[in-house]
């Protein structure tokens, strides 16, 4: 009986070809260099760091050097201390993050100079199921706690170290299926030195930030060796029988694909470059959008200029009484205000937190005062929510004319000064540095 020879279009070396590297796929997985995802350094990482002294707490935090990383958290004799810390932001509006199910390990290289014993390598995971936009405790709260002698030289955590806080769960009611850590929409990832800081400064450095793990896991790269052996022995066949005619087809079918893909990432790339620039609850600038603007502003700058730097006396009483979605709303009340008491060519931003700024562009110096409590009296006598829910809302104004001798820091500097005069004399005033000018 005489054996039948494999068709032309399949010959055998090819057989022997694919057995061979059916063997070296199932013996070389275990070579393979695991999948590194390098979050910092990175200069274009959005990154941010916290202390509690604008909340009345003890902590003050500052940047040592933003380039590398590297903040200060300095903690004072006679008040609390609950928090101070820095943030990697992964996610542009905090909502939709980056999925890290896939990695084993996060691997940090960070350098602490610190007297407290233990340090808080923390995550929020965003899941529709439990949080909101509008609240960004919402997002889950996953925590590693590490003594600071093991981070040197190198801190390696393995995922299924983290634990979703204590505090976290008893805060929220949180279904069983969603108590355990989940990594498929992390949005932020963070250090903080957490509570009770000892008296003295606390300096930490984040060198180098890495998720480590296989490309794929060892389960899946087998399903997918059988998987193909599968597909090609039954679709080989009719593969080459349909190639050539596809081939034209699909090369249409792309260049379509490719025309519509690049007008939705050009629509996608002008939406991102607007919510970049925008708070997202008032539609105000933000802090890099003021930036961009005073950017064009400073170069073409031949007109007087004010900077007024408003601040919502009390919001915190205001969120903890009537919720942060009434907070929010107070927010938007007061940026419309602004939106309406200013001209066009002023620039408003929602400067941080309740704090508003306004650029105001070729303004007298008389004038500064005048505009300054305008808008502190609009929103005085303006009540907001419902008339069986009305609530008083009050602001403190501190305003300075913008120099030309002065960069724009040294001019907010000297307008954050006065706010805190007129907190000082007793909140919904303005002060400004003009002769006589508080009310």
């Amino acid at each position: 009986m005489s054996t039948q020879r494999l068709p032309e279009t399949f010959p055998r070396w090819l057989l022997f070809a694919a057995l061979l590297l059916t063997l070296l796929a199932v013996v070389g997985h275990q070579f393979i260099p695991p999948r590194v995802h390098t979050l910092l350094p990175d200069t274009n990482a959005t990154r941010f760091i916290y202390g509690d002294s604008d909340t009345g707490g003890g902590t003050r935090v500052e940047w040592l050097d933003y380039e590398k990383n590297a903040f200060r958290c300095s903690r004072v004799a006679d008040k609390p201390s609950h928090y101070c810390g820095f943030n990697l932001a992964l996610s542009e509006d905090y909502i939709s993050g980056i999925d890290i199910a896939a990695f084993d390990e996060l691997r940090l290289v960070m350098k602490v100079n610190s007297t407290k014993p233990r340090l808080s390598i923390f995550m929020r995971n965003y899941n529709p199921a439990y949080s909101t936009p509008d609240n960004g405790d919402s997002a889950q709260y996953i925590v590693f706690n590490v003594r600071t002698e093991d981070i040197d030289p190198e801190l390696v955590i393995g995922l299924d170290e983290f634990r979703v806080a204590d505090w976290w769960l008893e805060s929220h009611d949180i279904p069983r299926q969603y108590i355990k850590p989940e990594f498929t929409n992390i949005t932020l990832i963070g250090a903080n030195f957490g509570s009770n800081l000892p008296v003295g400064a606390h300096d930490l450095e984040i060198v180098r930030m890495q998720l480590q793990g296989p490309w794929v896991a060892a389960e899946l790269w087998y399903r997918w060796v059988i998987g193909v052996w599968l597909v090609g022995g039954f679709g080989f066949l009719l593969i080459q029988s349909v190639y050539y005619a596809r081939r034209a087809k699909g090369s249409e079918r792309r260049y379509r694909w490719l025309q519509s893909r690049h007008k939705q990432l050009r629509d996608q790339a002008d939406n991102l470059r607007d919510m970049a620039q925008r708070d997202k609850l008032t539609g105000l600038l933000n802090r890099y959008g003021l930036e961009l603007s005073l950017d064009t502003l400073t170069r073409h700058r031949d007109m007087p200029v004010a900077l007024l730097l408003l601040d919502i006396d009390h919001f915190k009483r205001i969120n903890d009484r009537r919720g942060h979605n009434q907070g929010d709303k107070v927010l938007i009340h007061i940026a419309n205000i602004l939106n309406d008491n200013t001209r066009a060519g002023d620039l408003v931003a929602r400067w941080g937190g309740e704090e508003f700024l306004i650029v105001a562009c070729d303004i007298d110096a008389s004038e500064i005062y005048t505009l300054a409590d305008k808008i502190r009296t609009r929103i005085f006598s303006e009540e907001c929510f419902s008339a069986e829910q009305p609530l008083s809302v009050s602001a403190s104004v501190g305003a300075v004319q913008w120099r030309p001798d002065e960069t724009f820091e040294q001019s907010l500097h000297r307008a954050d000064e006065l706010l805190y005069q007129a907190k000082g004399i007793g909140r919904n005033c303005a002060v400004t540095d003009q002769p006589a000018t508080h009310g």
